[in-house]
Order: C-alpha cells, then sequence, then structure tokens
C-alpha cells in the first residue's frame, strides 16, 4: 500500500501483486538483506542501485556495446 502522505494525488493506493511476484520480493529480500530497497547499491545498501550500475551488470548491455566499438573503430 502506498500511504495517502507519500502518494502524489493525496490518495492512499493499494498495489495488489501476483503470486509470482510476492514469491520474487522474498526471495530477493532473502538475498539483499534488511534494507528498504529491492535492489539496494551494490556498495552501501542505505541507497537504491543506480541505473548506470544495472546498465554495467547487464551482460546483454555490456555485450551490445561492446559490439558497438568494434563497428565505429571499424568505420574510422
Amino acid at each position: 500500500m502506498i500511504p495517502d502522505a507519500l502518494a502524489k494525488n493525496g490518495k492512499s493506493l493499494t498495489v495488489h501483486l501476483s503470486d509470482f511476484a510476492l514469491r520474487l520480493l522474498r526471495e530477493l529480500h532473502a538475498l539483499t538483506g534488511r534494507t528498504p530497497f529491492v535492489l539496494p547499491h551494490p556498495k552501501d545498501s542505505k541507497w537504491p542501485v543506480t541505473t548506470s550500475v544495472l546498465q554495467s551488470s547487464d551482460p546483454f548491455t555490456a555485450e551490445f556495446r561492446a559490439v558497438g566499438e568494434k563497428e565505429a573503430s571499424a568505420i574510422r
């Protein structure tokens, strides 16, 4: 539930999650420990993970970036 004090429109909101989503969140909580974030920053769990950390750890993004760099160097 998102309390009215934190909602943009000032009205509380109940977010219904599937059984799968709840199971996934419980598994993440077991891995990340006691932090208020679903994905805490790997170096400081007092902060959420940043987009740049997620992008640098994504193997597809890293591979895509490497292919792009090879193509760019071939054009030069």
